[in-house]
């Protein structure tokens, strides 16, 4: 039998020529199949021309000292409860008779507009973000109560005997005026990375530090009713806090077609600081009147807070492409629990041989303050 192994001098150079046709065979498929790869990873470029399946950065691709500002507008209704100042007590038109129903009565708020902006510093190493923003608000709500034919207006949370002159007891009222002013200021300051999930979407965790400021002035003024002609009774509820603490969310964005997507901001956080109280209530009657101030400072306070921002962003390079615009717009909420403390007064204990209530007081710590409704804003990035 012949060795297959051992070749002819004419099998070699058979083998040697089939060789140089099947090497640059080789070499032209190796070529095809690099260039599809190639052509697969172009398809899968993400809008800023980043490659790649996962984990690329949502940083816009512009070349520039990776800097960005943030401005923009709120047009939004505070919300605040625990703000009831009295309630309505119809007799039936008859005067003496079961009251039937009761209606309470607490000031609304109308829209108004707040500014928000915000600056960070885009970082190449791992491509973080970190981002200062600060928003401000200031609302007033209102609610003016008159009565009519058969209805009397009862007040609450105030002292009621003896306040007036000194003698005269404050039961009800016939026209009652509630007029609440809250100033909103709050401030984060976040360290996030954005990453495409595909060519479309993308989210952003992010964490940081907020902090937050709210004041309260709640002027209530009362007239007719016990109370003499020409007087008018105030009762004015001053109410602060402010706290700091940690605060964690993530970000996700959906693009539609070139330039523009939907996206959703969501963050919550622990604030952790003090609350404080002043209360005071008296009369223009004369010296006589009794006047009462409460005070309450530096109470050790926990507000937990959530954050939403649900809109549509659109974006563009500009200036030759080393600069980038985001213009989004959409609805904003921010909630904020243990907010609006109130002391109450309750008349349960007489003075012997006075007649004159010796008041107790308690606070609630439970109430809750909200901003919601339209934001708009535009980001440069240079």
């Amino acid at each position: 039998m012949k060795n297959e192994l051992i070749k002819t001098p004419r099998e070699v150079n058979k083998m040697i020529g089939a060789s140089k046709i099947g090497l640059p065979v080789f070499v032209a498929t190796f070529a095809a199949i690099s260039l599809a790869y190639a052509g697969g990873q172009q398809e899968d470029m993400k809008p800023n021309a980043c490659k790649g399946p996962t984990l690329c950065n949502t940083r816009p691709n512009v070349d520039s000292n990776d800097f960005f500002f943030d401005a923009g507008f709120l047009l939004e209704q505070a919300r605040v409860t625990g703000t009831m100042f009295g309630y309505l007590l119809n007799n039936n038109a008859a005067q003496g008779a079961s009251a039937e129903s009761a209606v309470g009565q607490r000031p609304s708020f109308n829209v108004d507009w707040g500014l928000t902006v915000a600056a960070g510093r885009h970082f190449q190493h791992d491509d973080w973000d970190l981002v200062f923003s600060f928003d401000w608000l200031s609302s007033t709500g209102n609610s003016k109560t008159n009565t009519e034919y058969g209805q009397t207006f009862v007040p609450v949370n105030l002292r009621s005997d003896g306040v007036v002159n000194g003698t005269t007891n404050l039961l009800y009222t016939t026209n009652a005026n509630s007029t609440l002013k809250v100033n909103y200021y709050m401030l984060d300051a976040v360290i996030g990375r954005g990453s495409y999930l595909g060519g479309c979407s993308s989210i952003t965790p992010h964490f940081g530090l907020k902090a937050a400021w709210m004041g309260y002035k709640n002027t209530v003024k009362l007239t007719g009713g016990n109370v003499p002609a020409g007087t008018v009774y105030y009762l004015v509820k001053n109410d602060s806090f402010w706290g700091v603490g940690p605060d964690v969310g993530i970000d996700a964005m959906f693009g539609m077609s070139e330039g523009l997507s939907i996206f959703i901001d969501n963050s919550a956080g622990i604030l952790l600081g003090y609350s404080s109280i002043n209360d005071h209530s008296w009369s223009n009657f004369n010296a006589s009147g009794l006047t009462m101030t409460y005070n309450e400072s530096g109470i050790p306070m926990m507000s937990p807070t959530l954050k939403m921002y649900l809109g549509i962003m659109y974006e563009r390079s500009v200036y030759y492409g080393c600069q980038n615009l985001r213009v989004k717009g959409g609805w904003d909420t921010a909630f904020y629990f243990n907010q609006f403390m109130n002391a109450y007064i309750l008349n349960e204990i007489a003075q012997p041989g006075s007649g004159v209530s010796n008041p107790r007081f308690h606070t609630a710590e439970n109430n809750t303050f909200s901003l919601t409704g339209l934001r708009i804003d535009v980001c440069w990035d240079f």
